[in-house]
């Protein structure tokens, strides 16, 4: 089972950065010997070894056993190893069952990543790291990274705290099977909107290197498919589901002013778009075509254009409305003002504080407003 799972280049953990375009998920059976599939399977970026959905009952040890010999199955690969959910675990006498997993993976220095179901809060991510810690502090900080798997409604409500409390998460994959099983929602319609909401996550915590190369990952699908979010950008379309499009009504320039006029501001800040090298290598990585951002001055695509604003000192976000106004080019200085809208303004009842950001150039025209309710940190 493979699956394309990244935004950028590069899949960092403490020790390295590696290219990780793809991930194999890798039968029990797999890492025991060469097979007929070898040469296909090192030709993936990052291969899984996996001790949850994809271990048959009675097949652990297999896994464990794989992992021993990695290094000879397959020499100089990068691995990952998605260990049993908390919830599963049962402890023994000299440990418990994901003890048992994360002593053989964090043995094989083959191993990069741990990779976690079944987060739903901060806590979970912090029972992990302390089995981690407990069995190699130097672990996580001088060899690996974490990579959590976004699989439940209640794991997407609490992924900003996550990803703000811990550093060593390196990657989000989005869990579209299991979420849509739990949210008793329509996979096909509904997927858009979670890939959005995890890439979102990631942006507005600053998953990001100084290149504001992004440190997300999902699925494989997000790469091959160009979103409408993305078609529509120079329209001001914000709306991922089809039906939804007609009825997205946008912020005109006017509407912002008139807000701006009636709220407070809370913050301004000077910062330059993403370079054009940049600007290509996302595009590249998404199959995005030449003619829909790559004019004579390439356009930033619009979820690098939405991670210029300042986001990331909000908790709980919610948004209401993200306008483009206008095609934000490379390498050019920018401004984002922060307001804190006036309550007198916002016709809602709800008991909950209302933002709204502006990006602008220099001669103050506006490129892109985002009206959002959130709690600041």
């Amino acid at each position: 089972m493979a699956a394309r799972q990244m935004l950028q280049p590069l899949l960092s953990s403490a020790r390295l950065k590696h290219v990780a375009r793809s991930h194999l998920f890798l039968h029990p059976k797999a890492g025991l010997r060469r097979n007929q599939l070898w040469k296909e399977t090192m030709q993936s970026d990052v291969l899984v070894f996996d001790f949850q959905d994809g271990c048959p009952p009675g097949m652990r040890s297999t896994v464990a056993k794989g992992l021993g010999q990695a290094h000879i199955t397959y020499p100089n690969m990068k691995l990952s190893v998605r260990v049993t959910e908390l919830e599963r675990d049962e402890t023994h006498e000299n440990g418990s069952t994901i003890l048992d997993e994360l002593a053989v993976s964090m043995k094989q220095k083959q191993v990069y990543w741990i990779m976690l179901p079944m987060c739903d809060s901060v806590d979970d991510v912090k029972e992990y790291i302390n089995m981690i810690n407990y069995i190699d502090p130097s672990w996580l900080t001088q060899h690996g990274g974490l990579q959590i798997i976004c699989e439940t409604p209640l794991g997407l409500k609490n992924l900003q705290d996550m990803l703000g409390t811990h550093k060593e998460i390196k990657g989000v994959i989005v869990g579209g099977g299991d979420y849509f099983r739990f949210a008793q929602g329509e996979n096909n319609l509904l997927l858009p909107q979670l890939r959005w909401d995890i890439l979102n996550a990631c942006l507005c915590h600053q998953i990001l290197d100084e290149s504001h190369q992004t440190l997300c990952e999902l699925e494989r699908r997000l790469i091959e498919r160009k979103l409408e979010f993305d078609c529509n950008a120079n329209e001001g379309m914000y709306s991922h589901l089809s039906e939804n499009l007609k009825n997205y009504k946008r912020m005109t320039v006017e509407r912002v002013g008139s807000l701006i006029d009636q709220s407070t501001l809370i913050e301004s800040k000077s910062i330059e778009s993403v370079p054009e090298d940049t600007h290509y290598q996302y595009c590249s990585l998404l199959n995005l075509d030449a003619p829909l951002h790559h004019v004579e001055e390439p356009t930033v695509p619009s979820t690098l254009h939405l991670s210029h604003h300042a986001l990331h000192g909000f908790k709980n976000l919610s948004f209401k409305n993200i306008t483009f106004h206008a095609p934000m080019k490379s390498s050019v200085e920018y401004e984002v003002t922060t307001y804190l809208i006036n309550k007198s303004v916002v016709d809602e009842e709800e008991d909950s504080t209302w933002y709204l950001s502006v990006l602008r150039d220099s001669e103050g025209k506006i490129f892109s407003s985002v009206l959002f309710q959130a709690t600041s940190e």
